[in-house]
């Protein structure tokens, strides 16, 4: 016995797979596939299937449909019936679903030292622990986060909530709900401020809590099971099942045709981040690492500087001989705000064996957000002489369309050392799904993952399960030259295998769109005439206004945000400049390592 918590969306399926258990890789029996609908409204569909894509075989399946009752007044009876189940698994069926959303804190413990907390709550039910996002820096975060869980007997069980610090070993509070009093609350529902045990005098905690019986009624007819097939003959053509020799289908319902969205529906958050722009001028006063003759010949060095941030590390180019190097180097990097994050520069002698130290230095990205332009030097710590002078751009804003051929006017007559030409906009690009995809060639259902490209860039999505209809809801962002002249392409394959089909966007298509926001199925080529994917493709072009005039630039709309260290661009840099990603890539446990230009 299983159970499962399904949103009430058409076109969904049940999918049950039959393998064969072999001590080196399992065999395939087959599958099939119910329709959700029809188990909706037939609430009890009781039948034999016949298997897809094998000659022979079946498997009889039980579907029931439950209903969500907002009084306890049946809770009783439901624990009841549920107690006199058998089946082989140990635990009875459930008798309510729980849901938690997780809005906010307020006033949480600082950390030692009066350091901001970074919390993350636990919520934990018996032997089930799910656990939210992690708020950084803050001691009040806003997590908006929802949970749900399987109750099999809500007298008897409690919620527990611990919220803690990333590192999970330092509690900042917690909280003990018992289920029992959603029993005695209206509607079974608890909406308010909760305040946190072991914690602040003040700290307290924002939480919704919704309790829903699960009821099957009485009067509920099953399907007729059909008689058991027989076991000789070849079976039935692939993709039929008993049920389907009724044109009504299990219970008499008509299978209704499903309706796809017509667009798509991102995060909130989406498309709300903003590009760090670091021009890395030059150097003075560095001090000599290359000496001759045991010191008594003074020399110079060969500098040059790393710069981290995000979890991405800039190298410059190397500068022979120089303690007043001139780099005229400029990197671009896509953020989100992030409260204690910082850019660190280093700066060393490039030497055959080792290395050498010359300086560093750290800045607050707070502070540069806050100025929005910076252009200063900095002095290196940790050595005797020695500064950096920098000219620091955030760019928050988006710009009117109009203002872009100024724009990418003036960013071509730049000129810089590492060949970089600034980003006139940045391309967000939501992969939702696909419909309609061609299957294997052996005639399986594919696994499908998409890979979005931009030039040099590109990124993959998640593999999904078995599905001509994959469904990734994937956001990922671009730094774009030129967004007249540059493509973006999607292609769909096989675990990465064969082709599923692919789609050429060029931007100028959505600089022609309302708000440059371009929202719809687009056909794929290379695939089948119904093949289909749903994209959201946004444009944002930023403007700083802090920026000296004649500086035009572009970018992203302000407002409190998180860094997706999941995502990166490499600039391109000189021969020996080269950019790495000290994270991993949306496939964990794949690294991006070192790209040279």
């Amino acid at each position: 016995m299983y159970e499962v918590i399904v949103h009430e969306v058409p076109g969904q399926e049940l999918e049950v797979e039959v393998f064969d258990k072999d001590p080196d890789q399992d065999d395939f029996l087959g599958r099939v596939k119910v329709d959700l609908d029809i188990v909706r409204k037939a609430r009890i569909v009781d039948d034999w299937f016949s298997l897809r894509d094998v000659p022979s075989g079946s498997v009889h399946l039980r579907l029931e449909w439950l209903s969500l009752l907002s009084s306890a007044d049946r809770l009783s009876e439901v624990i009841q019936k549920n107690q006199n189940f058998t089946a082989k698994t140990s635990d009875p069926p459930s008798a309510a679903i729980l849901a938690i959303y997780l809005d906010q804190a307020y006033e949480l413990p600082m950390r030692k030292g009066n350091k901001d907390p970074s919390p993350v709550v636990q919520i934990s039910i018996q032997d089930t622990t799910k656990e939210s996002k992690t708020c950084y820096g803050t001691n009040g975060p806003v997590w908006e986060d929802a949970f749900t869980f399987f109750i099999q007997d809500p007298h008897k069980q409690d919620i527990d909530i611990q919220v803690k610090d990333d590192d999970r070993s330092f509690s900042l509070g917690s909280l003990a709900i018992p289920l029992s009093r959603l029993l005695e609350s209206p509607d079974l529902t608890l909406d308010q401020w909760f305040h946190l045990d072991n914690s602040g005098s003040a700290s307290r905690i924002y939480i919704k809590i919704v309790l829903r019986i699960l009821w099957l009624s009485d009067d509920t007819t099953p399907t007729t099971p059909s008689p058991r097939p027989s076991s000789s003959g070849s079976g039935m053509s692939q993709g039929e099942t008993t049920s389907d020799l009724n044109p009504a289908g299990p219970g008499g319902l008509t299978t209704p045709q499903s309706t796809r969205p017509q667009h798509t529906t991102p995060d909130p958050e989406f498309a709300t981040e903003g590009v760090l722009r670091i021009h890395l001028v030059e150097a003075q006063n560095l001090i000599a690492k290359d000496n001759f003759m045991g010191g008594m010949v003074k020399g110079k060095s060969d500098p040059y500087v790393k710069v981290r941030v995000a979890g991405i590390t800039f190298r410059s180019h190397t500068i022979k001989e120089n303690l007043n190097p001139v780099w005229n180097e400029l990197f671009e990097v896509i953020l989100t705000q992030l409260p204690g994050q910082e850019i660190q520069f280093e700066l060393f002698d490039k030497d055959i064996d080792q290395d050498d130290f010359l300086g560093r230095f750290k800045l607050n990205l707070r502070d540069i957000i806050s100025a929005q332009f910076i252009d200063t030097w900095y002095t290196l710590n940790d050595v005797k002489s020695g500064r950096v002078h920098l000219v620091l751009e955030w760019l928050p804003r988006v710009s009117d369309l109009p203002r872009l051929e100024q724009v990418l006017q003036y960013q071509s007559q730049q000129s810089y050392q590492n060949k970089v030409v600034p980003s006139a906009a940045v391309l967000f690009a939501y992969v939702e799904r696909a419909h309609g995809l061609p299957l294997k060639k052996n005639g399986k259902e594919p696994k499908a993952g998409a890979e979005i490209l931009l030039k040099s860039v590109s990124y993959k999505t998640k593999i999904c399960e078995r599905s001509t209809s994959p469904r990734w809801d994937e956001a990922f962002h671009f730094l774009v030259r030129d967004p007249r002249d540059e493509m973006l392409t999607v292609k769909l394959s096989h675990s990465w295998g064969q082709s599923l089909g692919s789609l050429t966007l060029p931007l100028r298509e959505v600089l022609a769109e309302p708000d440059l926001v371009l929202d719809r199925w687009l056909g794929l080529d290379g695939a089948l005439p119904e093949s289909q994917i749903l994209l959201r493709v946004t444009l944002k072009k930023p403007f700083n206004s802090k920026t000296p005039v004649g500086a035009a630039s572009l970018l992203a709309p302000s407002g409190p945000q998180l860094i997706d260290l999941y995502t990166y661009h490499v600039a391109p840099v000189g021969s020996e400049g080269w950019c790495t990603r000290q994270g991993p890539s949306r496939e964990m446990g794949e690294w991006v390592g070192v790209q040279k230009q």
